[in-house]
């Protein structure tokens, strides 16, 4: 009975939760997908020629891992620098199952899927699934908006307050794209907070995709010195973040409905 309820399970979270791409579509070349954490089970799709990767927050602690099928998948932990990375490797096509990491913050739950091979194509590198898997953390951005103590008993002091802030945003980042950490909108601006900032590179410009997939000019305010926030002067459903020609070179964000 709990090997029919797994699978049911595991069935119905795969058509729910979608994988990152098809398997019409190109596989990704080095591009991390951002999930912001608690709000989808994410469903990593990999070959038995190609380790998927997650990266947990910055120096967080992975303390268990729980893996349904461990018979027909490989998971291995690794580091770089204090971010803990979590490889993962089907040993067969067509199967899936589900993975738990517990660390000393929370729980991951992931679907793992392996899609179905030709077996005269599995050396070719055009067919070989790597899913790449990061978090955002809105809980971790919050900390910086709670309202201060007051200055004395009874008087509160103005504080900035995080109920009218939209943060369902996620990205994806070509291999030499900049990286946001946090994406979020008060209604009416959208601001981008970059992982890093470095002041002897050419900040990236900010686009809006229109229709037909083509780049619109926008009104937005770089980081200021001292600063990694971008200011844009509108709402809008795609965002393109540029610093070249290639698509390796953009970061492409998206705005969800809000729930």
């Amino acid at each position: 009975m709990k090997s029919l309820l797994s699978t049911a399970f595991i069935a119905a979270a795969l058509v729910a939760s979608p994988p990152l791409w098809t398997l019409d579509s190109p596989p990704p070349q080095a591009a991390w997908t951002t999930v912001e954490y608690g709000t989808q089970i994410p469903t990593l799709s990999c070959s038995p020629l190609g380790a998927c990767m997650v990266a947990l927050e910055d120096g967080e602690s992975v303390e268990s891992r729980f893996l349904a099928d461990s018979s027909r998948w490989e998971i291995q932990p690794g580091t770089t620098g204090s971010v803990p990375l979590i490889a993962i490797k089907p040993r067969e096509c067509n199967i899936a199952t589900n993975l738990f990491i517990t660390t000393d913050r929370r729980v991951y739950t992931l679907l793992l899927a392996a899609p179905p091979c030709d077996p005269s194509r599995l050396n070719d590198p055009s067919t070989i699934r790597f899913d790449q898997v990061r978090f955002s953390y809105p809980e971790a951005f919050r900390r910086f908006w709670q309202p201060p103590a007051p200055s004395r008993a009874g008087v509160a002091t103005a504080a900035r307050s995080v109920s009218n802030l939209n943060f369902s945003y996620s990205w994806s980042s070509g291999r030499k794209a900049p990286e946001p950490t946090i994406v979020y909108d008060d209604g009416s601006r959208t601001y981008i907070v970059l992982d890093k900032v470095n002041p002897a590179v050419p900040a990236p410009a900010v686009f809006a995709r229109g229709e037909g997939g083509k780049l619109e000019a926008i009104n937005f305010t770089p980081p200021p010195l001292g600063s990694s926030t971008f200011t844009v002067d509108r709402i809008a459903d795609e965002l393109v973040l540029v610093t070249g020609t290639s698509r390796s070179e953009q970061t492409t964000i998206h705005r969800k409905a809000r729930r």
